[in-house]
């Protein structure tokens, strides 16, 4: 039914669009349709968004706040509350008119494959979301078993229904480094054979497939033997700056494990450059880098971010967030979602979170989906990365 979708490849006007054409664009579908989405939301959000409150179209669900990794750059594991909502309860909060409109779902924790009934929640989702679009997954990749057959029935659900899935495992060094890093003895090992195994059901079904890895101050050194690795397992992978947060990741106390000094500053500068020089020209990851290297130097986040305007995010004990770097704008168990979204208080309160936090923020979470919606910061990049590499032909 799913087999050999891997293989697969979309033809439109007589074109081929490749799968790693596709995956750039994020999308399964139609090219024709997807340059007309694109266009819509480029005027969504350079035109709508100044005259009306936009319903969400980005969406991060925690799913648990339950982890088997105990990272050093992150406190979600030491948290004491380990409720999560029910099926029954995420039926009833989807039933909410707020989330039909959402496109782009990103599933996280905790860890998201410690929950058994993981694949029934992103069911349930495609049920209740009729837009959707993609749904991004990352794993700490520990606990194989649990990863293939949690991704295997995830990949089939997405293929059937036409959402395109984006699976990511974190790698955030090479052997000790990372068993430092993640605070699990072994762990390196066991994430590298969750990726054998992915891999291997990557070229059963059809799904995005990558490595992440968070550089920080504990293993921003290793940064090329992740590379080395990455490049030996034929898989591609994508550098992201740790970041704090005091309502998602509660480590404002571990900032001299995850901020540079002046010298690890300098390394990942010339790393990044080098990312940047290698990485293909239709991808987010180059505007990312660049961006990322101007805040390392003092300069205010100029990255597009969806959650601004369109985002929203669920706690596993029922609170809502505008992002991850939001306080708690009301629970679910209490008010309806919609409510909650709308609150003239919470709106002026994200104002506020607009002007006063994102300008410091470097979280990473959808820039690609805030590039489709506002487009022409990428435009204008892509236009100057093909001039630059035509001046040094």
């Amino acid at each position: 039914m799913a087999k050999v979708d891997a293989g697969r490849i979309s033809r439109f006007g007589g074109f081929v669009l490749t799968k790693r054409l596709k995956k750039q664009l994020a999308t399964r579908r139609n090219l024709f349709l997807e340059i007309l989405t694109i266009g819509r939301e480029c005027a969504t959000n350079n035109i709508f968004n100044r005259f009306m409150v936009l319903s969400p179209t980005v969406f991060q669900i925690n799913v648990n706040a339950t982890c088997n990794a105990r990272c050093k750059i992150c406190n979600i594991w030491h948290k004491e509350d380990k409720t999560m909502l029910s099926i029954n309860e995420l039926e009833r909060i989807f039933s909410d008119p707020i989330f039909s409109r959402i496109e782009y779902v990103i599933v996280s924790g905790g860890e998201p494959t410690l929950r058994d009934d993981l694949a029934e929640v992103v069911l349930l989702m495609i049920q209740k979301m009729p837009g959707l679009r993609k749904i991004s997954i990352p794993t700490n990749g520990i606990a194989t078993n649990k990863c293939v057959s949690h991704f295997r029935k995830i990949a089939i659900a997405c293929i059937e229904h036409d959402v395109l899935l984006s699976v990511g495992v974190s790698l955030d060094g090479v052997d000790e480094v990372y068993d430092r890093a993640r605070g699990v003895e072994g762990g390196y090992q066991k994430v590298i054979n969750t990726i054998s195994k992915l891999k291997e059901l990557n070229n059963e079904l059809e799904f995005n497939f990558s490595i992440g890895a968070t550089l920080s101050g504990i293993n921003i050194y290793d940064a090329y033997n992740l590379l080395q690795v990455a490049n030996s397992l034929d898989i591609d992978i994508n550098f992201v700056v740790a970041a704090m947060s005091e309502s998602y990741f509660d480590n404002k106390n571990l900032a001299e494990n995850i901020i540079l000094n002046e010298e690890q500053r300098r390394f990942f500068a010339r790393f990044l450059q080098e990312r940047m020089k290698n990485s293909p020209l239709i991808s987010e990851m180059p505007f990312y880098y660049e961006k990322s290297l101007e805040m390392l130097n003092g300069a205010k986040r100029s990255m597009p971010c969806p959650y601004q305007d369109q985002g929203l995010v669920l706690n596993a004990d029922g609170t809502l967030h505008y992002c991850t770097n939001s306080q708690a704008i009301g629970n679910v168990h209490e008010r309806l979602s919609s409510d909650i979204y709308k609150d003239p208080k919470n709106l002026a309160y994200r104002k506020h979170l607009v002007a006063e936090v994102c300008p410091g923020c470097q979280i990473s979470c959808f820039i690609g989906v805030g590039l489709r919606k506002t487009l022409f910061p990428f435009l204008w990049f892509l236009a100057d990365r093909v001039f630059r590499k035509r001046m040094t032909v």
